[in-house]
């Protein structure tokens, strides 16, 4: 995958030459990425729909479109790898609806179902766990309402929606870290 971004805008000719249509763009970027078809599907659909805003498809844009493509590929790939690393881990962590009943207290609870991470509140986290039926319990911390809202800000950035969010960077260090420091307790 190494700088596909160069290789897309040296397809097009040396003067930058004219511009060319979304058939001409995509045909370029499929034979460009023929070893790296993972990108298809990201680069494709955004060079149509750019196309058809009539934005004009030259090497640069081109570029551009391919190199983010990459970049966020990157990152998918990472956050799967971290989920199912965080997934396999949770199953040393996770909580029992048994051991959850002993919570005492209201806490901030980390509850996961697939690549989303709902961050709330409960005084009674045993009845929670079978209100949502999580595939996972990460982590709780002690804490009200107020803790929560701290934690929706401090995640914001990651929110899909409402009280939502993606499992990756700085939510997964501070599920880790309440691992580390115990938790859940």
């Amino acid at each position: 995958m190494k700088n596909i971004g160069h290789r897309a805008k040296s397809a097009f000719p040396a003067s930058g030459g004219p511009v060319f249509r979304r058939s001409d763009a995509a045909a370029i970027v499929a034979e460009c990425m023929a070893e790296n078809g993972h990108l298809n599907s990201l680069v494709i659909p955004e060079l149509m729909r750019l196309g058809d805003l009539g934005v004009d498809l030259g090497p640069e844009l081109v570029a551009r479109v391919i190199e983010r493509a990459d970049v966020a590929f990157s990152r998918q790939v990472a956050a799967a790898e971290r989920s199912r690393e965080l997934a396999e881990a949770g199953r040393r962590f996770t909580l029992s609806k048994f051991d959850a009943a002993g919570v005492v207290g209201e806490v901030v609870y980390y509850m996961r179902i697939g690549d989303r991470v709902k961050i709330g509140t409960s005084a009674s986290l045993a009845q929670r766990l079978e209100t949502i039926n999580p595939e996972e319990l990460m982590a709780t911390e002690r804490g009200d309402r107020r803790v929560e809202s701290r934690r929706h800000r401090q995640f914001a950035d990651l929110r899909v929606h409402g009280e939502w969010f993606r499992l990756e960077g700085a939510l997964i260090q501070h599920i880790d870290a309440l691992r580390v420091a115990g938790h859940p307790k």
